[in-house]
Parts: C-alpha cells; structure tokens; sequence
C-alpha cells in the first residue's frame, strides 16, 4: 500500500489484523476491515481501521462510499 492511499482488508483474524497494522505503519490514510464477526471488527476498530463492515451488509458500495468511489 502507498501512503495516502485506500486499502481494504478481507478478514480480522491475526493475518487480517496484521496487514491492518502494515498498512497503518506505510501510512495508508483510510484502512477498511471486512469481518462477519462482530467482536474482531471492534477489535479492527479499536486498533485503527477507519471502519469494519459485516461482509452481509453490502461492503462494495460502503467502500465505495468511504473512498469517494476509489
């Protein structure tokens, strides 16, 4: 990821939350996690994601909007 830029993460489990951090570290402005499980998107949360959607609630079009369609 390039600093600035979007990067969507598919999954919170320790793989997930670990590209999280990598991308936070690269200074990646907006960090999006795609989880089913309610506890690790608050723990994605909580570790910095700018928000973690539940993959059945449509994810395309809330990173659509979250990225300004990018």
């Amino acid at each position: 990821p390039r600093p600035g830029s979007a990067f969507v993460v598919f999954g919170a489990g320790a793989v997930g939350l670990a590209g999280l951090l990598a991308a936070l570290a690269a200074d990646v402005e907006t960090v999006i996690v795609v989880e089913p499980s309610p506890q690790r998107r608050a723990l994605a949360e909580s570790l910095g994601a700018r928000a973690a959607l539940d993959p059945g609630e449509d994810p395309v079009r809330a990173i659509c909007e979250l990225t300004g369609g990018g």
